[in-house]
């Protein structure tokens, strides 16, 4: 084998921690955004390439870049033969820490051990956990056996643990399914990425190869064995859980889907046509369009003593305004709308705004095809014996149905290119004048102007909102100006290396550090300065200056403490809103907490809705999305909350569409709780 030396490019993502033969593993993020936070958590740790990982136990320095993947590196000369260096190469480790903190917290955890074996070809093929005075067992599977050596190991292990031998299988296993012919399910097992982590999920695999995933913390373990969310103990054992057909109750009058509210005046319609209606409402089926959206299928719901709209013309909607998103359709082809609730209208008089225009189109539509409903019309009123033969459509009715898009659909395509178009140009408006900016510090020797361009570079490029033309712009511009950034500072270095030490640290791991630590900091760079007096070059005074602000900032914020229990009210009102199919402002949920939120910052904000979905299952949308804006729009606060919690952030000119998404998704899975 060679000798790797400092250069070597093998992606090792993993280590062990404190010694060679430990079992505590760590992953060390690809991003380097990322690894001021690893290394921030894991200060004055050692980590080594550990035994258990089929490593040569030597020490790992965990190495930062910024054009490729970080990952640990050996230090030169040495000789490792382990075969298996991604981010999933210990999730055996990570698997059995998780099943130990889980046994410990059922009340398993004296005499616990865990033991593992490896496979023929490297770490990870078998985990053995043993309590209970070595009476209980449970075996987690992760390479897959000969079915003849699973059937004996499955017979001798019973043997071995007289109380209960419990079985979970791995991704590669390959005999899962078995298990379920056996048993009737299967439990599984498997590790996903999660920031600085790797976080353990539990599967019930079921009859027909499904798998329903969960946590440990919804997991129990009794007498029978380990019940998760989809088992239920029996007088016979663990079976799966039977679910009870629904009460017969009688159909809602109309259907339940989530409801959003709008802002009055900003809805309009056309084409009304009469529909049947209830003791006290009306309905229309239209043509619809929110201001800035494109028109699209709507019914209308109106009081009866609402003005009656005149087909041809255009109509505003009055009042308190709401839209369910959709309705279901009636039959096989029939058309999807959503449900348009308001108080009042008022007829659109003069010029049609740009915003409403699409609906100008399908009124001119409606207006050049007479003929087409005469036809229709004509074809209904048939002899009795024409009644049972085809109708031969004019051809004019060929073409109404034809896939081509209507031309307000085409012109919204149309607009929201122009849009994107727009903003493409904006995005590189706003990069050229950045750089400008910081040409000119560049100029003028100020050190303090191109830090702050560098930074708005780089949040431009991190930013998943920013689009990938935009990221790419910023990358470049963000490299170029950072260098400019890292000669100024040598050209004008202090006549301190402490100071300078400090202030290195305070832009490496400033933002990532609790407030006592960036204190501790701070107070450290101030007295330097102090003590330097003149000799300190003050191209670093704004420098230290932000930093105080910072800890000035973050003093006045609210206790972590506090927010947590906020955090918790607001879940429990927000579960309420997901049963009753509604979403919530910003104000209305300040008042169903007590006036709670009145003077939080966004960022605070931000960390409460954060905190409300910490207990949200991996799979399900965070109830942070029935939190909107208080003109009941998307909440601009969403997005960042997606990415604190590692979701997929769409960009933000695409997010309304998953974000509604997400709503519609929410209230379905909570009106079955």
């Amino acid at each position: 084998m060679p000798f790797y030396e400092d250069g070597d490019t093998r992606k090792v993502q993993t280590a062990v921690l404190s010694r060679p033969g430990s079992d505590e593993p760590v992953f060390l993020p690809f991003d380097h955004f990322e690894f001021d936070d690893f290394a921030a958590t894991h200060r004055g740790q050692q980590f080594y390439c550990g035994t258990l990982l089929g490593g040569c136990g030597t020490k790992l320095s965990a190495k930062r870049y910024t054009d490729k993947k970080c990952h640990f590196a050996h230090h030169p000369p040495v000789r490792c033969r382990r075969t298996a260096n991604s981010e999933s190469s210990a999730d055996h480790l990570y698997i059995a820490q998780a099943l130990k903190r889980w046994l410990t917290s059922q009340g398993k955890g004296a005499g616990l051990s865990v033991t593992h074996h490896h496979r023929t070809d490297g770490p990870g093929g078998w985990i053995d956990l043993r309590f209970e005075k070595s009476q209980r067992a449970i075996r987690v599977q992760l390479e897959r056996p000969e079915l003849a050596v699973w059937r004996d190991t499955r017979s001798r292990l019973a043997r071995q643990a007289p109380r209960g031998a419990h079985w979970i299988y791995g991704p590669d296993s390959m005999v899962a399914h078995n298990e379920v012919e056996a048993s009737g399910y299967a439990l599984r097992v498997r590790c996903h990425t999660a920031g600085a982590t790797r976080l353990v999920e539990i599967g019930t695999q079921l009859p027909g190869h499904t798998v329903e995933w969960t946590t440990l913390d919804q997991c129990r373990l009794t007498a029978s064995g380990i019940v998760t969310p989809e088992l239920e103990e029996t007088s016979t054992g663990i079976g799966v859980r039977k679910i009870l057909p629904p009460a017969a109750t009688p159909l809602p009058e109309e259907p339940q889907s989530p409801i959003f509210q709008l802002v009055p005046g900003s809805m309009a319609f056309t084409r009304a046509a009469p529909v049947t209606g209830t003791a006290h409402r009306r309905f229309y089926d239209a043509h619809a369009q929110q201001a800035g959206s494109t028109a699209v299928p709507a019914r209308i719901s109106l009081p009866l003593d609402a003005a009656i709209p005149e087909r041809d013309l255009l109509w505003v909607l009055l009042g308190p305004t709401t839209v369910q998103f959709p309705l279901p359709a009636e039959g096989q082809g029939a058309v999807q709308r959503c449900l348009i609730a308001a108080e009042s209208i008022a007829r659109l008089e003069g010029e049609v705004p740009e915003h409403w225009r699409g609906l100008v189109a399908q009124t001119a539509d409606a207006q050049a095809a007479p003929r087409q409903r005469d036809l229709s019309a004509v074809a209904s009123a048939r002899t009795p014996r024409q009644q049972h033969e085809p109708v031969q459509q004019p051809s004019r009715l060929e073409r109404a149905v034809s896939p081509e898009p209507e031309p307000a659909v085409r012109k919204g395509r149309q607009g929201e290119r122009r849009a994107h178009r727009r903003a493409i140009d904006d995005a590189r408006t706003m990069l050229a004048s950045l750089y400008d900016q910081a040409s000119e510090a560049l100029h003028q020797g100020d050190a303090e102007g191109i830090r702050q361009a560098a930074r708005y570079f780089d949040a431009l490029r991190r930013s998943p909102r920013s689009g990938d033309e935009l990221r790419m712009s910023a990358e470049g511009l963000f490299e170029e100006v950072a260098a400019w950034h890292r000669e100024m500072r040598q050209v004008s270095a202090p006549n301190s290396p402490r100071l300078d030490c400090i202030l290195q640290q305070l832009d490496r791991e400033g933002h990532a550090l609790a407030l006592a630590e960036l204190r501790t900091l701070v107070d450290r760079a101030e007295a330097e300065v102090e003590g330097l007096g003149h000799r300190l070059d003050e191209v670093d005074l704004p420098e230290l200056d932000r930093w105080r602000g910072e800890v000035e900032r973050r003093a006045a914020l609210m206790p972590l403490q506090t927010l947590w229990r906020i955090a918790r009210r607001v879940r429990l009102v927000l579960q309420s809103c997901a049963r009753s199919h509604l979403t919530v402002t910003w104000a209305a949920l300040d008042i169903q907490v007590g006036g709670a939120l009145r003077g939080l910052q966004p960022e605070e904000l931000t960390e409460l809705l954060v905190e409300v979905d910490r207990e949200t299952k991996i799979g399900e949308p965070p109830l942070a999305a029935l939190v909107t804006a208080n003109d009941h729009q998307l909440s601009p606060l969403y997005g960042d909350v997606l990415d604190h919690l590692d979701r997929v952030v769409p960009a933000a000119s695409t997010l309304e569409a998953p974000w509604r998404a997400d709503v519609a998704r929410l209230c379905e899975i909570w009106r079955r709780r």
